[in-house]
């Protein structure tokens, strides 16, 4: 699996004001990438910019990070 750290680029959606960073993980047929970003625009255009093709996209999925939460 590939993490990668998403990049705003000069937008800023509704969604982004007021969250903290969310963890989505891209699946295509031949990889899962884990992409920490503000939104699911965001998250996309940083795989993009990593070279991903949107086409090859099979499944996204957003998980909320709990930045409140200690793990032991």
């Amino acid at each position: 699996m590939v993490s990668q750290i998403g990049t705003r680029n000069g937008k800023t959606s509704e969604s982004a004001m007021s969250s903290t960073p969310r963890l989505f993980v891209i699946q295509t047929s031949t990889e899962e990438v884990s992409v920490t970003a503000m939104d699911f625009e965001d998250a996309v255009q940083t795989w993009v910019d990593g070279g991903g093709l949107p086409a090859e996209i099979l499944a996204v999925e957003e998980h909320e990070n709990h930045s409140d939460q200690t793990i032991h």
